[in-house]
């Protein structure tokens, strides 16, 4: 083998290890007051993912990473040794209330959660991550600034936005009983429901389009009148209003810059 070869594989052999060997990981098990019932869940960073993963399980189980580029700095060729908790991660249980509390202030913080299938959700995250929920049944409120939002295989009634993201949706039912809500300012907005659907649908992209395979039976637009300094004006609202199967619990869908696409799970 060609020797530079050889010594650009060993330094990009030796940089990997070393950018494993300085990730920093903490892990909490957490019970609930009361397994036979849901748990909420609150979990808020300014810095990092929230991953979110529904088991089988009764307890909540907290793992969380961060490869803080800081940690690798080095003085006189010594090893800085960290402390107990270098990433501030605790939790508070009450009444099946969990709340969530890192250092994500200072440096992106990576959550792995696995929770029970019954729990709702209260997540945010403002930087350097997405968010994902795979598999769980409960109400969610889902906020993200600069990332992307994934739900998949989710039930139940969910509030949803990202800023700079696209935002995902998979439901593996239809039993809600409240509004729902998704909107992005700058991404592609995709949300699957099953073909048994019955909701009103109240959808809107400024700089996008609108497609759907349900057929959507269409409400004619409302007027919408304002009046300023003894002037009234009267102007068509320019949102799509319709019934999908007679109607529903409305599900609301806006988007600045991009499609959005509402569509039957395959």
């Amino acid at each position: 083998m060609n020797r530079y070869l050889k010594i650009g594989l060993i330094l990009l052999i030796s940089s990997c290890v070393t950018k494993a060997q300085n990730t920093t990981r903490d892990q909490l098990t957490v019970s609930l007051s009361n397994p036979a019932r849901p748990g909420m869940l609150d979990v808020n960073l300014v810095y990092g993912q929230i991953y979110i993963q529904g088991y089988a399980g009764k307890d909540v189980l907290i793992d969380a990473a961060s490869s803080n580029e800081s940690q690798r700095e080095s003085n006189e060729g010594l090893k800085r040794i960290s402390k107990g908790n270098p990433l501030g991660l605790s939790a508070e249980e009450r009444n099946n209330n969990i709340s969530i509390s890192t250092n994500s202030n200072a440096f992106p913080v990576n959550l792995t959660i696995k929770v029970p299938w019954r729990t709702s959700l209260k997540l945010r995250t403002y930087d350097k991550g997405d968010i994902i929920v795979e598999n769980v049944i409960g109400d969610m409120e889902v906020d993200n600034v600069n990332g992307a939002i994934s739900l998949k295989n989710v039930s139940g009634s969910i509030v949803a936005n990202t800023y700079n993201g696209q935002l995902k949706a998979s439901f593996q039912d239809t039993r809600f009983d409240k509004p729902m809500a998704f909107s992005s300012m700058g991404g592609r907005i995709e949300v699957s429901y099953p073909s048994s659907l019955k909701a009103n649908v109240k959808v809107k992209s400024e700089n996008g389009e609108v497609f759907s395979d349900f057929d959507i039976t269409k409400i004619p637009a409302g007027v919408v009148k304002t009046s300023n300094s003894g002037v009234n004006k009267s102007t068509l609202d320019d949102w799509l209003y319709g019934k999908i199967d007679g109607g529903g619990p409305e599900i609301m869908i806006s988007n600045y810059n991009g499609n959005i696409y509402l569509k039957k799970l395959k």
